[in-house]
């Protein structure tokens, strides 16, 4: 190997990310050509975790290793969010026993690639396309988007902040998440920031999702709720039942659940 490669190999192993994926597709983009790559493989520098991703031999890879380079490197509009964002802030009431559960919530007609789908992770992943809010919320911040950045060591992977992970997680409510688990974790939510909970109502488009997320609001009494201007909100017309046999809430039209059956 001449004195170029071997600073080009010296530079890509000084620099990698500790526990991080690199998608062949960011380190062509970045100046290291085929050959290259074939090389440091035969050498045992690097190794292949599938077609078109190379992980630093040794490294211990985990899912938020993986998620950082979707969303890093290859920009995939996606993030964590729902239960398990909710989870991470310590909100959720039921933990997921046994391996965790992650929810990867992207843009519709987001696709995963090839050697992430088929890769065993140390979590159950959950891929959710999701056109829960509209289009308008992403020219916003990522603050005001209700987007959070985790660190895990050194990698900063993309969550949602407790109030968007609850319209999220609403949202799968009765298909995924109960009601009476809905009910606690929202009882659990005595902080959350009307400012950025405003402009999410504003640009959600479900409204079973919103329903859901102010009548359990209101049921448990937050302070917060109070700074929500509902003029601005759409909550649509008519009834909505989600349950048979569930309480009515009359305020905001919708059949729900009863918070312990």
């Amino acid at each position: 190997m001449n004195m170029k490669k071997r600073t080009k190999i010296n530079e890509l192993i000084t620099n990698w990310i500790p526990g991080a994926v690199y998608c062949v597709k960011w380190l062509k983009e970045n100046g290291y050509t085929y050959s290259n790559l074939q090389i440091y493989k035969r050498s045992g520098w690097v190794k292949t975790i599938g077609a078109g991703a190379l992980v630093k031999s040794g490294d211990e890879i985990e899912w938020a290793g993986a998620v950082w380079a979707l969303q890093e490197q290859l920009k995939l509009p996606m993030h964590v969010g729902g239960k398990t964002a909710l989870e991470q802030a310590g909100n959720a009431q039921y933990l997921t026993f046994g391996k965790q559960r992650v929810f990867l919530i992207a843009a519709p007609k987001t696709k995963l690639p090839t050697w992430f789908r088929n890769k065993k992770w140390d979590a159950e992943i959950v891929f959710l396309q999701s056109s829960l809010f509209d289009e308008k919320l992403n020219v916003l911040s990522q603050a005001d988007q209700g987007l959070i950045s985790l660190e895990f060591g050194r990698l900063d992977v993309i969550y949602s902040s407790r109030e968007r992970a609850m319209l999220e997680y609403l949202d799968q409510v009765p298909e995924r998440h109960s009601f009476e688990e809905a009910h606690e974790i929202m009882e659990n939510l005595i902080s959350l920031r009307p400012k950025i909970v405003q402009t999410l109502l504003a640009h959600c488009n479900s409204v079973k999702a919103k329903r859901l997320f102010l009548a359990l609001a209101d049921k448990v009494k937050h302070p917060w709720l109070k700074k929500i201007d509902l003029s601005k909100v759409d909550l649509g017309s008519g009834n909505r039942q989600l349950i048979r046999g569930g309480e009515f809430d009359s305020k905001y039209k919708i059949t729900i659940g009863k918070a312990h059956e």
